[in-house]
């Protein structure tokens, strides 16, 4: 449809737009490019449409601005403008892409981290994995890179911010990682080029940090437990949580944010959403020692969660101070909360439990993971090796004079 734009012909096209049901194209009949679309919504766009080199060119479309925000007139102008620069070999589209490319490049690595938090973290994340990018890029990354632009961040500028950080390589690879994680993101939408700056830069070797506990300190913490449960230096819910917590080898808020109605009482099992558990949605099975604690918990009216706290309706929160005490009952100097997995484990690959099984009730999603357990069969093959050999020797007859080694 040819006719010259004006306000009136604007207010027809879009009543014909909505009208029909489909979208409503105006040539404008004085100067040449100038299109106004109308859609169906009633939405108003003015175009200027175009081809770079001749009819066989593809035709392109510059949007010039909606209806309301420009007047006709001040629309045909700007089309006139971008007819002069087609004619000078200006291609309006790629100017306008490489405008607000720049635009985009100008950003600052803390105003792009708000939105790699908002579209992708917070909207594709776990709540606990939201926690630990804020922390990360709250304590370590936005105090050293916030305020510069996210393009001029070099991987020489990111090695010397890691290098800073030596004396703490776990905490300066975990906040190497997320800023990597926000490199890559930015520049997958265009806030930066180039390579992710990040990629060169090597992380410090860590230590091991598993600690298993032995029988020994086992019974030491079970005895703490029993001990500061009945001084009142721990509720019974908190207790309860660390004794459940060394029994299924579950991680922490797994068990911290349980509400009763995952509790399957029918099939015995706790019953892990996605978004519950990090190795994702599974079935922890309830042995008798687990069912007799949760029977025992009292249930509190308006609150959902098995392990509530001292705050109404509300989970146990702060558990590494109870936890301290209770590693001072003991006499234990240093473990730490989560090392009750590793020692579930641990128990599990003792009793010859084989490492799929131990990988299944644990949750873990890679058999790598739980492979780094494979090294504490040590024990129970060498035992069953004594015990072969044992036998074996006194089927053989042990001759004059034989002196058993110390194993």
């Amino acid at each position: 449809m040819r006719a010259k734009i004006t306000k009136r012909r604007a207010d027809v096209a879009r009543d014909q737009a909505m009208a029909v049901g489909r979208p409503i194209v105006l040539f404008d009949t004085g100067q040449p490019g100038f299109v106004l679309k109308a859609s169906p919504t009633g939405n108003r766009t003015y175009q200027f449409r175009y081809r770079m080199g001749g009819r066989n060119t593809p035709l392109r479309t510059y949007t010039i601005a909606r209806h309301g925000d420009m007047t006709p007139e001040q629309a045909r102008r700007q089309a006139q403008a971008l007819l002069g620069d087609v004619r000078q070999g200006i291609d309006p589209a790629a100017q306008k892409l490489k405008r607000a490319a720049e635009a985009r490049g100008a950003l600052t690595l803390a105003q792009v981290a708000a939105d790699f938090m908002d579209v992708h973290v917070r909207a594709k994340r776990k709540s606990s994995t939201v926690a630990e990018y804020e922390r990360l890029l709250r304590t370590l990354i936005l105090p050293s890179f916030g305020a510069r632009r996210l393009g001029d961040i070099s991987s020489g500028d990111i090695e010397r911010w890691h290098y800073g950080k030596r004396a703490t390589p776990y905490q300066a690879n975990r906040a190497l990682a997320v800023l990597s994680k926000l490199m890559s993101w930015g520049g997958s939408r265009g806030y930066r080029q180039g390579d992710n700056p990040c990629r060169p830069v090597e992380r410090f070797k860590e230590l091991p940090r598993k600690r298993y506990l032995s029988p020994t300190e086992i019974a030491q913490i079970g005895g703490a437990i029993r001990e500061l449960e009945s001084g009142e230096g721990l509720s019974p819910h908190v207790a309860a949580l660390f004794r459940v917590l060394l029994l299924t080898g579950m991680r922490k808020d797994e068990l911290r944010l349980l509400e009763w109605r995952r509790v399957d009482l029918i099939r015995v099992v706790i019953v892990l959403e996605d978004r519950d558990a990090k190795g994702g949605a599974r079935d922890v099975p309830l042995s008798a020692p687990v069912m007799q604690i949760l029977s025992s918990l009292p249930r509190l009216a308006g609150n959902d969660f098995v392990f509530v706290g001292n705050r109404v309706g509300r989970p146990v929160v702060n558990v590494s101070k109870p936890w301290a005490r209770v590693l001072k009952a003991a006499g234990i100097d240093r473990a730490r909360i989560h090392d009750l997995r590793h020692t579930a484990a641990s128990v599990g690959v003792a009793a010859g439990v084989s490492l799929t099984l131990i990988g299944g009730v644990l949750g873990h999603k890679s058999h790598q993971t739980t492979a780094r357990y494979a090294h504490l069969s040590d024990d129970p093959v060498r035992a069953s090796s004594e015990a072969i050999a044992a036998r074996i020797d006194k089927a053989l007859g042990s001759p004059a004079g034989h002196t058993k080694l110390a194993s």
